[in-house]
């Protein structure tokens, strides 16, 4: 979503594959950098851009430190 709406996050990386995009962002507040897979107008993101975040927690998918997915 546009900066200003939802958790704020800097653009680190996007990759655009066609109908799908995956970003790198850094949350303030959180250690590592977040990976969002999107396919909703991400081909405008870029590097170095500012975004705001809304997550969809149907879609949401967590995983623990050992990289295992949790329910």
């Amino acid at each position: 979503v546009a900066p200003g709406a939802g958790a704020p996050a800097d653009v680190v990386m996007a990759a655009h594959l066609g109908d799908t995009s995956v970003l790198r962002l850094r949350v303030a507040g959180l250690e590592d950098l977040m990976r969002v897979r999107t396919s909703e107008g991400a081909d405008e993101v870029f590097a170095g851009q500012a975004v705001g975040l809304l997550p969809q927690a149907a879609q949401a998918m967590r995983f623990d430190a050992a990289g295992r997915l949790m329910p």
